[in-house]
């Protein structure tokens, strides 16, 4: 019953939006009661589907939502295993990727601003405010997205894999490890600039050393990256930094 009537209605949709596409129709659409007609003050007409159809298009839109991001998680299936076997070909750079990866906990974050403090850094203040409140509001964009979207982690999807680590929490999407180095990147190549600029090197290598190790999909760490930039950036033009 229920999976016939939603079949039915799938099939009806894309009559819906075929009316909705053009003029022509209208009288068709009339006649059918799809949708009614009326005249406004220019001599143009406007077209009001009626509930029935307005929920069918929403039905259909929904659908193709559904089927583009199965689509794109079957690419990122697939690009994880592919790397994902590499390292596991390769032994020594699965213990690379475990050194890299740890080194993306979060410690660097409270280092580096102590040691510009240490160092009596002329931009140590600065440094040190830009980098407090750009990973504060990246842990909340973080942990807002991964409760909110509940992405779940490569082992729990896919049969028979198995990360290599043990995840910190439920999740996958967005890769926080990921999002909180890139941020640090951002932000201290924004203060100090020049050599700093090395440390997206190292955010990029903690991204993909979660991949290898089978934490986290693709997908997961780009959107971080993205995240964690993108906050910096809006962090320091913010205090004007830039």
């Amino acid at each position: 019953g229920t999976h016939s009537g939603l079949t039915e209605s799938v099939r009806k949709i894309p009559i819906c939006i075929l009316e909705l596409s053009t003029f022509t129709r209208e009288p068709d659409l009339k006649r059918r009661g799809a949708a009614s007609v009326r005249q406004v003050g220019n001599g143009d007409k406007v077209i009001k589907l009626t509930p029935r159809r307005h929920k069918n298009a929403m039905r259909l839109s929904y659908f193709m939502d559904m089927a583009i991001l199965s689509t794109l998680h079957q690419w990122d299936a697939r690009l994880l295993k592919q790397l994902f076997q590499q390292g596991q070909r390769r032994r020594s750079l699965t213990q690379v990727a475990r050194i890299v990866s740890r080194s993306g906990d979060g410690y660097l974050q409270i280092a580096f601003p102590v040691t510009a403090w240490l160092l009596v850094s002329p931009s140590a203040s600065v440094y040190a405010a830009a980098m407090t409140l750009a990973f504060a509001l990246e842990r909340l964009t973080y942990l807002l997205l991964k409760n909110g979207l509940q992405r779940r982690r490569p082992q729990e999807i896919m049969p028979g894999f198995r990360a290599l680590v043990v995840p910190p929490d439920r999740f996958s999407f967005p890769s926080g490890h990921t999002s909180a180095a890139f941020c640090l990147a951002t932000i201290t190549g924004i203060v100090f600039g020049g050599p700093f600029s090395i440390l997206y090197g190292w955010a990029g290598c903690v991204a993909l050393s979660r991949v290898l190790l089978g934490a986290h999909f693709p997908g997961d760490t780009l959107a971080g990256a993205a995240i964690g930039s993108a906050i910096a950036f809006i962090t320091a033009t913010q205090l004007g930094i830039q």
